[in-house]
């Protein structure tokens, strides 16, 4: 049996209205935090994706879809260790979704950089 490593970073999808993603990205982008955030708009993988997953209807309906690693995963990334360059790949790690429809862009900033402290103490 294979097992995964272990990850103390996390792959975050939040989806939104344009404005309140803006919003979001300013929070995050803004707040100081040590360890590096990626911030991406994945709204092209999903636009015209078949509509059966959540995150195709939020870009189907206009909605823009942002990716957000961090922590440990980070340097996977950058690294491009293990597939961690394409896109899919990435996404398919994802942790944890958010909307703004239904949480605050606050909240979810919150969210966004507890995880990368929690990665930070780990």
């Amino acid at each position: 049996m294979n097992i995964s490593p272990i990850s103390f970073g996390k792959v975050i999808t939040v989806s939104g209205r344009p404005s309140k993603m803006r919003h979001l990205n300013n929070k995050v982008s803004n707040t100081k935090h040590r360890q590096p955030i990626i911030m991406q708009d994945v709204t092209y993988i999903y636009k015209n994706a078949p509509r059966t997953g959540i995150l195709a209807r939020a870009a189907s309906q206009g909605d823009v879809v942002n990716m957000y690693v961090t922590g440990d995963d980070v340097s996977k990334v950058q690294k491009q260790k293990q597939g961690w360059h394409n896109v899919d790949y990435v996404l398919s790690h994802m942790t944890d979704y958010y909307s703004t429809s239904e949480s605050s862009v606050r909240s979810i900033a919150q969210e966004i950089l507890k995880r990368d402290e929690d990665s930070e103490n780990a």
